[in-house]
């Protein structure tokens, strides 16, 4: 069954003052041995220049574990060379800790709330919810995503928009990012081939930063001496220990640890991870400065989630909305490297990414959007010094986690607070943080600012319905999964 799937990078090709959309195939499952690139034919005229827009998606990407971000002893110089060349947004908050609802809200600008797509009954974004990749097929853009998970797929409604791409899992150590690296290069030829082209907007999705941690050699190891299996105890058999992790009750999240006893060796191969997808996101700026596309691209950096990594009794997943798993990279390219160097500490949000994509290629924004354009944030740096024109956002920046009214999380921030409204079973247990002084969300603030609670609380529930807390939206399960694709989801913890 063919599936339509999007992709966030976008190149501009204008010749003799007009461009024609490029349109393509999308394929859900492909074979890695008996590939074909898209097919692509014309039509339809598109005037004016718009640029081309590349959005690298990085799964599971701490914002702490990048050499820019912080992490000295990690190697990460193609994403620190983009932020060179871009704007490099240091403290970007997803909207779930998880991919379906944080990618949702990356595609739509909205909150899981309000877009629909948390999990388990409410598994799949709605047909009336309208992505980015739509907004720009309208505008005459060329859409095309490669990803590596099922849950940006047709089967959880995220295909929306694309009018070319597809679907790489399961394809072994590394391939997967190879897969995808390949195709954009692909992709970015097709479109060159042209006489006359619209421009293209192309999201690529890569997985490896994920559990298991795994990457191919020579990543593998890269930050680890020693023998991980020297110790007495499996670190699997600890994890499954009521009482020690979080989440002991599922023993499949760990299987991939085998006879690993030290902890230590399972975090230095996500940085591994990490740097293995730097080194892929370096190959496609390669190949776009190779083309001569580079300079005058749109390319946006941006990661779904975190991932735990002991913090808070949780080991190698992505489950409660604390900041190792909200607290994501964001880096934008603008065109020209206009703002190239620039850092921006102020608090954005994943449902910032629509609308300051939109204002940047003179498109309007919707009303009612959550997010807002970060556009004015760059361009502060050529206004007066002593004038800020900016306008305070329509809704301070949230996140969200759970499926169940009986369980469930709503996150709020302002300035150096952060509340967790935890809910269980209709009561509700809030936890404060002043991030400031407690970056690790270690000592809960609660008791002795019981002001603070209030005041965020009443803010919070201005936004979400306390008698219908989960969302607005009716969205259906998930369909056209393979018995493979559940078993995949089922290992990652995704699918019970």
């Amino acid at each position: 069954m063919q599936k339509r799937i999007w992709m966030l990078v976008v190149v501009l090709m204008v010749i003799g003052g007009g461009v024609l959309l490029v349109t393509g195939r999308w394929r859900q499952d492909a074979d890695p041995d008996t590939q074909t690139t898209p097919v692509v034919t014309t039509a339809g005229p598109l005037t004016g220049t718009l640029p081309n827009i590349l959005i690298l998606a990085i799964d599971t990407l701490r914002a702490d574990f990048l050499h820019c971000g912080g992490k000295a002893n990690l190697q990460s110089p193609h994403i620190d060379a983009l932020a060179d060349d871009g704007v490099y947004f240091t403290n970007c908050m997803a909207t779930a800790p998880w991919t379906g609802p944080a990618f949702a809200s990356i595609y739509t600008g909205l909150l899981p709330y309000h877009h629909g797509f948390h999990g388990r009954q409410y598994y799949s974004l709605a047909p009336e919810q309208v992505t980015m990749a739509e907004r720009l097929a309208d505008a005459g853009y060329h859409t095309a995503a490669f990803v590596t998970i099922s849950y940006l797929t047709a089967a959880f409604g995220m295909h929306q928009g694309y009018q070319t791409g597809d679907k790489f899992t399961d394809q072994g150590l590394g391939e997967e990012a190879k897969l995808v690296t390949a195709s954009s290069k692909t992709f970015v030829d097709r479109c060159a081939a042209q006489e006359q082209a619209p421009p293209f907007f192309l999201f690529l999705h890569y997985y490896d930063v994920h559990a298991p941690y795994t990457p191919p050699a020579p990543y593998s190891g890269m930050y680890y001496n020693g023998d991980p299996r020297a110790g007495d105890q499996r670190l699997q058999d600890i994890l499954t220990t009521e009482g020690y992790n979080y989440l002991w009750q599922q023993p499949e999240l760990y299987t991939w640890l085998e006879d690993v006893t030290d902890p230590g060796y399972a975090v230095a191969q996500y940085g591994a991870g990490v740097t293995y997808v730097d080194s892929h996101i370096g190959q496609v700026v390669a190949y776009l400065k190779e083309r001569g596309l580079y300079d005058d691209m749109l390319i946006i950096l941006v990661a779904d989630h975190g991932e735990h990594l002991g913090e808070h009794g949780i080991y190698f997943a992505h489950t409660l909305a604390y900041q190792e798993t909200l607290h994501v990279p964001l880096i934008i390219k603008w065109p020209g490297n206009r703002y190239a160097g620039m850092r921006i500490d102020e608090r954005v949000s994943g449902v910032d990414v629509l609308p300051t994509l939109l204002e940047m290629i003179g498109l309007p924004i919707p009303d009612g959007l959550d997010g807002w354009s970060l556009v004015d944030m760059a361009g502060g740096a050529d206004a007066d010094a002593n004038t800020d024109t900016r306008q305070e956002r329509p809704l301070p920046v949230m996140a969200e986690e759970g499926e169940y009214l009986a369980r469930y999380c709503k996150v709020i921030y302002e300035g150096p607070w952060k509340l967790l409204n935890f809910s269980s079973d209709g009561n509700h247990y809030p936890a404060l943080y002043n991030l400031d002084d407690d970056p690790g969300e270690l000592h809960d603030l609660a008791e002795q600012h019981p002001d603070v609670v209030e005041r965020l609380s009443t803010r919070l529930w201005s936004t979400f319905d306390e008698d219908n807390p989960l969302t607005v939206q009716h969205s259906a399960p998930p369909t056209d999964l393979s018995e493979a694709e559940k078993q995949r989801l089922r290992a990652l913890g995704y699918v019970k």
